[in-house]
């Protein structure tokens, strides 16, 4: 059977996953009459809160017809395939999951909350995906809107699940654009999401613990524009090798319009680089944006962010004069290139955020003059020769740490001539801070997720910024 918006009444689903994402897709289920299923290996007195409050609003005690709620924490019991009719998998649940796989051998279907929430969504939809600079496109775009004066409404992988906007707990604009950072893991789930405008800023090695080859990943990357029509438009970087190998793009499901962005020179139709501008050419004409130095945050990773949300922003019907507006206010992300601090004249720099080697590389780029890296954290199993350049010519010394710290240091021992493995994460922006000298920059730029020390790459970077307020 095919669920949408209009058959889910009355039905049975189970929803695996009791975070952000699977809170959000049974409130939105509830909501629309079907009965839901809750269940979450781990617990947490929040996540029991938060249980209880929807068992209150659609428990026992309500309207004969009235949808139930039954949950689970602590525990994954075999009640929940119990009569199902649908399971819905939070993005953190891949598909080798027992449960998932149990649903599969029963037939019984498995999306994600992406999907569902999909099928209630009536606002028009921009989509942005890629390894690397997903939420600054997405905020970047927010600013943008703002700037035009025209309702947005930011959702996804960002932090604010897609559901919740959905089910009523926050307004939503009837003619608002909904603005979706959207990961691997959410799209490996898809069937019928349809976003009018798709973003696919890069694809570079990531996530492979997950989904095991590079073509997998791929793969769920470009799921993005999979049901997309003449009518949508898929924007794609012109110098990602992926993105512009012949085979590749003739794979790409949907028939929507293509755009592309370009940092390197102009474009037959997309957004671009001219004269050190940035310049919208669509259709015959140049549309300036602004100057590429008019950009408030670093790095030429960021003026292909900047032309990728102004291309969005132009097939929502935003003018360039609103985009340059909206992109000079854009003024950068927490944990991204953060500036944490000076002390005694040393520049601290918090790129939390940098979880994959990709992401370091731009940050090292950013810098003029060699900088003091600290590196490491849980090991993805990335190929580190890939940074072999860029550490040799941007950072004069480097700290590493964690679990990745011991392989980091094999491949790049003796790129850096001074190089140093802490054994605590203070004692790594300590370590860092003695080898620094007046004028230089010590920069967290990991290249590693943060789940060996810590619970996100957010507690990693104020933990970072702590200690550096506490050296003042």
């Amino acid at each position: 059977m095919e669920f949408n918006a209009e058959n889910i009444a009355g039905k049975r689903i189970g929803v695996l996953g009791a975070g952000r994402s699977g809170l959000a897709a049974a409130r939105l289920l509830l909501n629309n009459g079907a009965d839901v299923f809750l269940s979450d290996h781990k617990t947490s007195a929040e996540v029991e809160n938060e249980c209880r409050e929807l068992s209150r609003s659609f428990g026992t005690g309500q309207a004969q017809d009235q949808p139930l709620l039954e949950y689970e924490l602590g525990r994954h019991s075999d009640k929940i395939l119990h009569s199902l009719d649908l399971l819905v998998i939070s993005p953190g649940i891949g598909l080798d999951n027992p449960v998932v796989i149990k649903a599969r051998g029963k037939s019984i279907p498995v999306v994600g909350e992406l999907e569902v929430a999909s099928w209630f969504c009536r606002n028009p939809v921009i989509a942005i995906t890629g390894t690397n600079g997903k939420t600054t496109v997405t905020m970047m775009l927010n600013e943008i809107f703002k700037a035009a004066g025209r309702p947005a409404k930011v959702a996804g992988n960002i932090g604010t699940a897609f559901g919740v906007p959905l089910s009523g707990i926050e307004d939503l604009e009837p003619d608002a654009t909904v603005i979706l950072e959207v990961s691997s893991y959410q799209l490996e789930t898809t069937k019928y999401f349809h976003p009018k405008t798709a973003v696919i800023l890069n694809i570079t090695p990531d996530h492979l613990h997950r989904h095991k080859t590079m073509d997998e990943y791929t793969k769920c990357k470009l799921r993005i524009g999979e049901n997309q029509t003449q009518d949508d438009v898929l924007i794609l970087n012109r110098n990602d090798a992926l993105l512009t190998n012949a085979d590749r793009l003739s794979s790409i499901p949907g028939s929507a319009q293509r755009l592309w962005f370009n940092n390197r020179g102009a474009i037959g139709s997309g957004a671009g680089v001219k004269k050190d501008a940035m310049y919208l050419f669509i259709e015959g004409e140049e549309l300036k944006i602004t100057g590429c130095g008019a950009i408030p945050v670093p790095g030429t990773h960021n003026i292909d962010n900047a032309l990728a949300a102004a291309a969005a922003a132009h097939f929502s019907g935003i003018s360039p004069d609103s985009i340059r507006k909206g992109l000079q206010s854009f003024k950068g992300l927490e944990h991204r290139l953060e500036h944490a601090g000076i002390v005694n004249g040393i520049t601290f720099i918090n790129d939390s955020k940098a979880t994959n080697i990709d992401a370091m590389i731009a940050a090292l780029r950013s810098f003029t003059k060699p900088v003091i890296l600290i590196a490491g954290g849980e090991d993805k199993g990335s190929d580190l020769s890939v940074a072999n350049e860029h550490l040799k010519d941007k950072v004069r010394v480097l700290v590493l740490l964690g679990e990745a710290a011991e392989r980091m240091s094999h491949a790049w021992g003796n790129i850096v001539d001074d190089s140093k493995i802490a054994g605590s994460f203070e004692a790594a922006v300590h370590t860092a801070f003695k080898k620094a000298h007046a004028g230089d920059t010590v920069l967290l730029s990991p290249g590693c997720a943060s789940f060996d020390m810590f619970k996100s790459f957010e507690e990693r970077g104020e933990v970072f910024k702590e200690i550096v307020r506490g050296m003042k």
